[in-house]
């Protein structure tokens, strides 16, 4: 079973991004037409009129994160003394990954940004599993999905955009800091 990260909206969003300003950000339209179930399980959870499936680069939502370049050193430090991890068949291929999914995630905080007007939450849910549980809620600016590290976002979680912060407030995280969402708490898969 994968992660499935659902981006909601209460206006049309242009898709797919304009691939010169989101590289490796890919969205498509949740439609009543063949994807009823699921529409109807996210809108238990939030009433959006308009939802989309992302990934970055193609990869399914257990891959929407990325670590920094020290954590990605020793994922494949790890591999090396271990064969059987699986993780990319070659460095080359692993470096290539971590590369697509760094910029992914950094064309989903500008996408993000540029429309936060449109009322915006990002649903991470296990496949299936749409509106069977009710979602930890926080609140988030776009600027949390640009941090130096990216982990993924826990499932059942239901992250609302709001506009950036003038610098008077302190969020729950550290904004250096790569993002691991301890700060989020979530239960098992449904």
């Amino acid at each position: 079973m994968c992660l499935t990260i659902y981006l909601l909206s209460d206006r049309a969003l242009p898709v797919p991004p304009d691939a010169t300003e989101c590289p490796c950000l890919v969205l498509d339209r949740v439609e009543a037409d063949g994807q009823a179930v699921i529409l109807e399980g996210i809108r238990k959870i939030a009433l959006a009129p308009f939802v989309y499936g992302i990934s970055l680069s193609g990869y399914c939502g257990c891959y929407f994160g990325y670590m920094t370049a020290e954590a990605f050193g020793q994922h494949m430090a790890d591999r090396a003394a271990n064969p059987d991890t699986v993780y990319a068949d070659t460095p080359e291929q692993a470096e290539a990954m971590w590369q697509s999914l760094m910029s992914g995630m950094r064309s989903f905080g500008r996408y993000v940004a540029a429309h936060a007007d449109a009322g915006l939450a990002v649903y991470a849910v296990w496949e299936f599993c749409a509106g069977q549980k009710e979602p930890t809620r926080a609140a988030v600016p776009p600027s949390y999905f640009g941090g130096p590290g990216f982990e993924r976002l826990p499932e059942d979680v239901l992250l609302n955009i709001i506009p950036e912060s003038n610098g008077g407030e302190k969020g729950a995280w550290d904004p250096a800091a790569p993002r691991t969402h301890d700060w989020l708490t979530s239960e098992s898969a449904c």
